[in-house]
């Protein structure tokens, strides 16, 4: 399911009451897996946009930088002004 898909079922899984709070924390869902992506890692060298963790299957190879796997730790510098 994507975001636009999600956002449209809270109207028709949520009351007219509960569905401003339904639509926010779907926003907030997507918005927080779509910056789980190479560039954002603790692991990921810019220069010369490699992957520095040895527990990825991508360790050690060059990466995109809009790319993502399941061993993304976020950058310390990244959570600055967000919702943890």
């Amino acid at each position: 399911m994507n975001r636009k898909e999600a956002l449209h079922s809270t109207y028709r899984i949520f009351n007219a009451k509960d569905r401003g709070i339904a639509r926010q924390l779907v926003k907030e869902i997507y918005d927080d897996f779509e910056s789980r992506i190479c560039k954002n890692c603790k692991y990921y060298e810019e220069y010369p946009s490699v992957c520095c963790n040895a527990d990825s299957p991508l360790c050690a190879g060059v990466t995109k930088e809009d790319f993502g796997c399941n061993e993304f730790e976020i950058r310390e510098d990244y959570k600055v002004g967000r919702i943890e």
